[in-house]
């Protein structure tokens, strides 16, 4: 089977292994959220980019990291991992939780 990598700005129709987001300034995280989970495959990734508190702060994010992680445990999925993606911005990653596999 051949692997393919689609880099674009709508979502795909169906379920990736990885999708990787750079959160915006004025994200309605609820709904984000809702969407997103849907997107990936039950055993695939969601890596939020986010920049780091000065950045943050700079461009009028109107939520902080807790608010987009506190929203992401809303839905089925739980975050896992985090990483310092460059010196302005860190990941952090989110799955499908464990119980909710099949």
């Amino acid at each position: 089977m051949g692997r393919s990598v689609r880099v674009g700005t709508k979502l795909s129709v169906e379920p990736a292994d990885v999708v990787i987001v750079w959160m915006k300034r004025d994200e309605r995280l609820d709904n984000f959220f809702r969407a997103v989970e849907r997107k990936i495959k039950q055993d695939g990734a969601l890596w939020c980019i986010f920049p780091k508190q000065l950045l943050r702060l700079e461009r009028k994010f109107s939520y902080d990291w807790d608010a987009m992680v506190r929203s992401g445990l809303n839905t089925q999925l739980v975050d896992n991992k985090t990483l310092t993606f460059s010196e302005e911005e860190y990941g952090t990653r989110l799955v499908v939780r464990k119980d909710l596999r099949s």
